[in-house]
């Protein structure tokens, strides 16, 4: 039996959802998911608030612990 294409596109976001859960390091496209923001964001963030990124030999990672307490530092109660 074949789900429909609506449930099958819901189940991948989720599969998708975790992987990035499961990963320490994070890829500036997979940081972008995570955070639900476009590429130009984060280039600002990075720029204008520090945002912590990790630069080896041009390789660029993001920590998914750092992430957190980035945004965290920005939360309002």
């Amino acid at each position: 039996m074949r789900l429909p294409k609506a449930i099958q596109k819901f189940q991948i976001i989720i599969l998708g959802d975790d992987f990035i859960k499961s990963k320490v390091y994070l890829n500036k496209k997979q940081t972008c998911e995570f955070l639900g923001i476009d590429n130009n964001t984060l280039d600002k963030w990075i720029r204008i608030y520090n945002f912590p990124v990790i630069r080896i030999d041009g390789i660029v990672r993001f920590d998914i612990e750092d992430i957190k307490d980035f945004m965290n530092t920005f939360k309002t109660i």
